[in-house]
């Protein structure tokens, strides 16, 4: 499923497809892993590149390799642009960040720095975290009949025709696919930490917050609120059927504000498609060997399953 959703990400950020379905690619789900896994770490344990743990020292070759693959698919987009003209790699997320400038700033451009290190934010945050999603999705089916049987009825009864691939638009519109997706972030956010804001000298409940005091909402503890999340543990599309404006509010899996995260509506538009178009085309099942212990989060910036097997049976 990374590779999946590695192939879709690349192509709208470069213009070409990785093809890691096929095997292919410079950049593979294992560098994306390396990833999350040490660049978090990395913040609480800085000298952790030092140590001489095998696994450790892996994780950091796949890091490089990353930064590698984006210094050098930069450098070449910005020497085809000017030697093979305007047109190059027009539409792309690289291009656009090639492109920007900063009116207030008197027209400056992101430094190659800044370049590298948002061309490895649209590949991570792209990829990873949509994964995720699909896969805990699919999970939640795949224990429980009826569930699965609703979503799979409305799938198959708005798209009969497997020849016709379904778009965004048609997508949206079906009301137990949209509440399947909604529980499933909320019960399952592969973000789940909270983002640090300094009080400005405030209320907040009962409690006045002094100015300067850093605050945040976590998202797991935000979703799994009684109050608002009757059963908070289970895993009820319905809840969504006739939601209540604070189910709402409350559901953050994106952040809220200006801070929001820039990704939510491409995030939104895979899940919607890739959802239905595996459920449109294959019968899923849990592998048998899949317990609810392999399925528990690890939290390593990005939450996700330590691990997720799936039967697909083309129908």
């Amino acid at each position: 499923m990374n590779c999946h959703f590695l192939d879709i990400v690349s192509y709208l950020s470069f213009g070409e497809s990785f093809n890691s379905l096929k095997g292919m690619g410079e950049v593979t789900h294992h560098d994306m892993d390396a990833f999350s896994i040490i660049v978090f770490s990395q913040a609480y344990v800085p000298f952790l590149r030092y140590l001489p743990i095998p696994k450790i020292r892996e994780s950091y070759k796949g890091i490089n390799n990353l930064i590698n693959f984006a210094q050098n698919r930069i450098q070449e987009t910005q020497y085809k642009i000017e030697n093979e003209g305007d047109s190059f790699a027009k539409g792309t997320f690289l291009r656009h960040l090639i492109d920007a400038r900063d009116e207030d700033t008197g027209g400056s451009r992101l430094t190659f720095l800044e370049l590298v290190e948002n061309t490895i934010t649209f590949l991570v945050a792209g990829s990873e975290t949509t994964s995720i999603t699909t896969m805990y999705i699919m999970w939640e089916c795949g224990k429980n009949a009826q569930i699965k049987k609703k979503l799979v009825d409305e799938i198959r009864t708005a798209f009969p025709d497997h020849d016709h691939v379904p778009t965004y638009q048609e997508t949206a519109n079906l009301p137990y696919l949209n509440a399947c997706i909604n529980e499933t972030l909320r019960l399952w956010g592969s973000l789940n930490t909270g983002f640090p804001r300094v009080s400005p000298g405030k209320v907040i409940g009962d409690h006045y917050i002094p100015a300067g005091v850093v605050v945040s909402t976590v998202p797991y503890a935000a979703h799994r609120d009684p109050k608002i999340f009757p059963n908070p543990e289970a895993y009820i599309p319905e809840r969504w059927l006739n939601a209540s404006a604070d189910m709402r509010t409350m559901l953050r899996p994106f952040s809220l504000g200006p801070r929001n995260c820039i990704g939510k509506h491409l995030a939104e538009i895979n899940l919607h498609l890739t959802v239905t178009r595996l459920y449109q085309l294959f019968d899923i099942e849990n592998d048998p060997s899949m317990t609810d212990a392999m399925m528990k989060q690890k939290d390593r910036g990005v939450a996700g399953p330590w691990d997720a097997k799936y039967v697909f049976q083309s129908v």
